[in-house]
């Protein structure tokens, strides 16, 4: 049997109808519903894939079709194909080889050429490894080309542009939030760019997200992803790939460090007090508000911790979730310690965070509290200590927490990573073992 594939346009490809059962198995992953029962709604899954009843599916998805396919006796034809557009050799200007490490811009330079290779997927790279400076390889390397970069954060944001600036390129070059993006209508954008680059490209999770309404009408053939984690939920990688591509490159943490391009993470660990009363507690929400949030123990700790950095003369990042944990982090610091933190979080104004990033960064400021808005996009190479206070069994937050220390300088190699066992409830044990195999997974215990 002989399946055709025709290529739509940048966006959607299709099959013929009664050939969806031979390719859909491929595009499938497990999706859930709740149905009311008599006293509760219960979990029902059930199976859910990326093609529709006429046979059409995400361009993205044509590697993977065609390594199904291949994989299982089943013969392929592509009709039609995806743009090429005229590339030159990846280059940086002449003052990047004076301002950054030649080996860390030849390693980026290859990422840049397994990107402009492929034409369209996803670069998985450590943060810190100079992600901008990739965008900015891919941007130089298609010269004729209208580029429009995406990201999710005004932190993000606002380097990015700078970045862009300094080579010259603002005129071609959009860079933008998705949110300000996504309120447009798509008729004003859907043949005006032909590239697209997404940072921190994990957050394309969600089909009906923005940036899937975005890249849904956007024909730009071109399109790039960088990320430091990728999505953990199946449906959240195809979505991801069926918009960008699958995974076309890739440096670790643990390969960057051993390279000597990123800084290398030392993880220290400190107990907790036990706190029977929140051992007794059920609801997870409250464990982390008596155990975390409000926790005048483990508090003390991490604000005792930051203010033995700040005294050596270190500067550090404390991050957490929840607003309240981080005053309470902050007034704890300045009562006990007579250390004054600087605290950032998602409504303070985007002047003021860039204003506290740069005092960081001159070690003007030794501390800083920070939520999610500095989890992203945070460019401090001179950061010493990173105090993950979040608590959290998530992967990507974990990351995205020793992400923040790994930018290297000549006088910085190690950077310490502090994170807390608090075994007072077994919610909390339990996220301490996710983060401690994560740890020992990438080669840093």
């Amino acid at each position: 049997m002989n399946l055709k594939v025709k290529i739509l346009n940048p966006v959607e490809s299709q099959i013929d109808k009664e050939h969806i059962p031979l390719v859909s198995p491929c595009l499938t992953y497990e999706a859930v519903f709740w149905k009311q029962g008599r006293y509760k709604k219960n979990r029902k899954p059930y199976q859910a894939n990326f093609i529709s009843r006429y046979g059409k599916f995400l361009t993205g998805f044509l590697s993977r079709v065609t390594s199904y396919c291949e994989s299982n006796g089943i013969e392929i034809t592509i009709e039609g194909e995806v743009e090429t557009l005229e590339t030159c050799k990846p280059y940086y200007p002449d003052y990047f080889w004076e301002k950054y490490r030649p080996d860390q811009l030849r390693t980026q330079l290859s990422l840049v050429q397994k990107a402009i290779n492929c034409g369209r997927g996803v670069i998985k790279a450590a943060t810190g490894i100079g992600k901008n400076n990739v965008m900015l390889g891919v941007t130089l390397a298609y010269p004729k080309a209208r580029v429009l970069i995406l990201a999710h954060t005004h932190t993000i944001i606002s380097q990015i542009k700078k970045a862009v600036q300094g080579i010259g390129e603002e005129g071609r070059v959009n860079v933008t939030t998705v949110q300000s993006f996504a309120r447009k209508d798509p008729e004003e954008y859907w043949d005006k760019y032909d590239v697209i680059l997404v940072d921190e490209a994990h957050h394309i999770s969600n089909i009906s997200g923005q940036y899937a309404k975005v890249l849904r009408h956007s024909a730009a053939p071109v399109r790039f992803g960088l990320t430091g984690t990728l999505p953990n939920a199946k449906k959240a990688q195809l979505t991801m790939e069926g918009f960008l591509g699958p995974v076309i490159g890739e440096l670790t943490i643990q390969d960057a460090g051993e390279m000597g391009i990123l800084a290398i993470p030392k993880i220290e660990w400190i107990r907790v007090p036990f706190n029977s009363q929140v051992k007794e507690l059920r609801r997870y929400p409250d464990v982390y508000d008596q155990g975390v949030v409000n926790s005048k123990a483990f508090n003390r700790l991490v604000a005792k911790r930051a203010a033995q950095a700040i005294k050596e003369g270190e500067t550090v990042l404390i991050l957490v979730i929840m607003i309240a944990h981080g005053q309470n982090i902050v007034d704890t610091a300045k009562r006990l310690y007579d250390v004054d933190l600087e605290f950032v979080y998602g409504t303070t104004d985007k002047e003021v965070r860039d204003e506290i990033q740069h005092a960081l960064s001159t070690k003007e400021v030794k501390g800083v509290v920070a939520t999610a808005v500095f989890r992203e996009g945070l460019d401090v190479p001179s950061l010493d200590v990173v105090i993950n206070a979040c608590e959290a069994k998530s992967e990507l937050l974990t990351l995205q927490a020793v992400g923040r220390g790994l930018r290297r300088t000549t006088e910085k190699k190690y950077v310490t990573i502090v994170d807390f066992f608090n075994p007072s409830h077994h919610f909390l044990v339990n996220h301490f073992g996710e983060r401690i195999c994560l740890y020992m997974d990438n080669g840093w215990l």
